[in-house]
């Protein structure tokens, strides 16, 4: 699953390993994905790492909740003529021109992200470094997707390659959550200076409790701490982990 390259899919684990997400970040990506949260993932170079990031958020999907891949504008037109579920998520591999499974452009990435606005899960990624750059991809021309319906997201990541203190490497450079009536806005960023992840909004304005996090940090804590890095033994675990929790 969104492994376009051959080989192991890696997961949370192996991100955070790498020091391409923080326990703390990994954790923020998990308390978004139980509140329900639409995800986008982006980066501007091809093979940074987007679609392994949303494979991440995906990895942190309840229990029971089906992923539906967009394959053509058919799919997103017969979710948009019946009620919503909340135990659908559906998947574009990416919004791009490309000819390939799960590939959306033009009008049916437009409805696509109507979806959100009947209450349902979307997740997909594109070539952009930063939210601007994304906002300006989806709302202009030839797309024109409503900027009121990207405010919905609840989860956007922004991943590059870049120069570490131990080589180079790929880090999520920006995370942000949605603040009900303000829509984006950032709650981590890495710093090139330290090589760190800083916190920039307080979690609260997120709709997070102290409790919920707390819990979150330690189960990832955990995962890194055994070395569960498969990804579908990291599924198990995040499975679990809502079934004792009564997330």
């Amino acid at each position: 699953m969104l492994n376009q390259r051959g080989g192991r899919l890696l997961s949370v684990v192996d991100l955070i390993e790498a020091g391409t997400l923080s326990v703390e970040t990994a954790a923020f990506m998990l308390c978004a994905m139980q509140s329900g949260a639409s995800v986008l993932t982006g980066a501007l170079a091809g093979a940074a790492g987007k679609s392994t990031l949303l494979a991440t958020a995906l990895s942190f999907l309840p229990p029971g909740e089906r992923i539906i891949t967009v394959s053509s504008h058919t799919v997103v037109a017969r979710a948009l003529a019946r009620p919503a579920s909340n135990s659908e998520c559906y998947l574009a591999h990416e919004i791009g021109q490309g000819h390939f499974y799960g590939y959306i452009w033009g009008r049916t990435v437009r409805d696509f992200f109507g979806l959100l606005e009947t209450g349902r899960r979307t997740a997909t990624c594109l070539h952009a470094d930063n939210l601007v750059q994304a906002q300006e991809i989806l709302t202009g021309s030839p797309l024109f997707v409503d900027p009121g319906r990207l405010s919905l997201l609840g989860l956007l990541g922004f991943i590059r390659v870049a120069e570490t203190p131990s080589g180079v490497g790929r880090r999520v450079t920006y995370l942000y959550g949605r603040v009900a009536g303000r829509g984006a806005q950032l709650a981590f960023r890495w710093r090139e200076s330290d090589d760190s992840f800083e916190r920039t909004t307080d979690l609260e304005a997120f709709g997070l409790s102290s409790r919920q996090f707390a819990l979150a940090t330690a189960f990832i804590s955990d995962l890194v701490t055994e070395g569960v890095r498969l990804f579908e033994d990291v599924r198990k675990r995040v499975v679990a982990f809502y079934q004792t929790e009564g997330l």
